[in-house]
């Protein structure tokens, strides 16, 4: 059958004509349309790209005063809003949902990038797709499943936009007292200081009552850092000179009542391998944080 290439066409008339004078030919011009039209060419403004500001005045907005505001965005990105929280808890579910039928559809002897596969298959399914799966055994993200082998995965995916980030610990057949009581190290480690999290509180304190636990456990160089979580894996303000550090930013950053987290606590060693348990965290008005995803981080054990 002929397409009706005469009802196309006027369908096609009918909709340049409802946008007939609020087109414009690009997007900047259209941002300096909107400008004008809000009365803000004497204005200050912020923009997330610096570049901008170049540009508008290149389309006659030569009385803006520029803002370098792209970490201003990032820093009230840090607090979600329900509706995001709501998502974020539905992308950090279903990561756990890709995560774990990766970890239950492959076997000894299999790729470790078959992981990854399987992760990525399961995200299809659940209406999202996966970023990364990365599968570490011996401190090597590489190879075929080995069996009786702390195995660290840590996977992140994204559903609407936001992101899912969750981490297991694995053992492809039997794991040794030493697996297990590091793992339970950490389980213990993570619940006491999602217990005395709240608003307030830097990211440098709850890392310390983490390392304080996991020494306490006889684990000297176990512990952890937080970082946000939304739009991007770390969704926050980044240093933009030398007078800052990365590490020194994520020490000073404040919990807030509704920021999205996770407690990344991968552990690497010489001669015991890697590990790791990570789950997506809310925190509470007051005290404490609700968990995203099931912040089950026993260790799984899985048939050789």
């Amino acid at each position: 059958m002929k397409p009706p290439y005469a009802l196309i066409l006027r369908l096609l008339m009918a909709i340049y004509a409802q946008y007939e004078g609020d087109t414009t030919v690009s997007a900047l011009a259209g941002l300096a349309k909107s400008i004008k039209k809000a009365g803000v060419t004497r204005g200050k403004i912020g923009f997330d790209d610096p570049r901008v500001g170049a540009w508008l005045q290149q389309e006659g907005l030569k009385d803006i005063k520029v803002h370098d505001a792209a970490n201003t965005f990032r820093e009230i990105r840090m607090v979600k809003t329900p509706v995001e929280v709501e998502i974020l808890r539905q992308a950090a579910q279903k990561n756990e949902d890709a995560l774990l039928y990766a970890i239950n559809n492959t076997s000894v002897g299999q790729s470790l990038d078959d992981i990854e596969f399987a992760h990525g298959k399961r995200w299809g399914e659940l209406g999202g797709s996966t970023l990364w799966c990365i599968t570490n055994q011996r401190g090597i993200a590489s190879g075929v499943i080995a069996p009786n082998t702390v195995t660290k995965i840590d996977s992140v995916g994204q559903y609407k936009a936001y992101r899912g980030d969750v981490g297991r610990t694995v053992v492809w057949g039997t794991a040794s007292d030493e697996v297990m009581k590091r793992n339970e190290a950490n389980t213990k480690a993570l619940r006491i200081t999602y217990d005395a999290i709240h608003p307030g509180m830097t990211f440098g304190e709850s890392s310390k009552i983490m390392r304080d636990v996991m020494q306490q456990a006889g684990i000297s160089r176990g512990g952890g850092g937080a970082h946000p979580v939304g739009l991007e894996h770390t969704d926050h303000p980044w240093p933009t000179g030398a007078e800052q550090s990365p590490d020194e930013l994520f020490t000073n950053f404040v919990y807030e009542e509704n920021m999205v987290f996770t407690m990344d606590v991968p552990y690497h060693e010489v001669g015991y391998g890697t590990s790791h348990v990570e789950d997506m965290m809310v925190v509470k008005k007051t005290k404490g944080c609700e968990g995203l995803s099931s912040m089950d981080t026993r260790l799984i054990v899985r048939p050789a």
